[in-house]
């Protein structure tokens, strides 16, 4: 394995293949849904369990993320990878298992009039705020009294 979170990820992953009647056979295959952005890294993934297990054919189709769950429901796929956890509830209803299999990082780019290049720096609180809808315009006083120099107080500048 190229590092140890590969390594990890795969103990987990091939939990499933493992309980899989498919696993049996010379080549394991699996059909995937999941956002596009992290196709490239479950074929790696896949590379490196093909490498040190047995071959492993991942079909991994790029999908929205509201149609993950309902896939594995259906039987569409294995197993799918999305960005936006399911609540307990939707996991309960639908029978389903989840654990995280990566982090990602998520960068907000703006172009706000009035505010300098790499002035703007937002902590976890608002990010956190924005993320989950509380903080909806960029004038936002919880950015403004972190941000006081760097942001105007005049108008509203909506987010997105």
């Amino acid at each position: 394995m190229k590092n140890s979170f590969s390594k990890m990820f795969w103990m987990v992953a091939a939990s499933f293949f493992l309980v899989n009647p498919a696993f049996s056979e010379s080549v394991v295959t699996g059909n995937v849904m999941g956002a596009p952005y992290m196709h490239g890294l479950y074929m790696a993934l896949a590379d490196d369990f093909s490498s040190i297990e047995k071959p492993l054919s991942l079909k991994y189709s790029d999908r929205k993320t509201d149609e993950f769950a309902k896939s594995v429901s259906s039987g569409a796929a294995d197993f799918s990878v999305s960005d936006v956890a399911l609540t307990g509830k939707e996991l309960e209803e639908r029978k389903l298992i989840q654990f995280p299999s990566m982090v990602t990082a998520i960068v907000p780019v703006v172009n706000l009039p009035g505010v300098e290049s790499n002035k703007l720096i937002l902590n976890g609180v608002v990010l956190a705020k924005i993320m989950t809808g509380e903080i909806v315009v960029w004038n936002d006083e919880s950015i403004r009294a972190k941000e006081q120099k760097a942001m105007s107080s005049e108008g509203t500048v909506p987010l997105g």
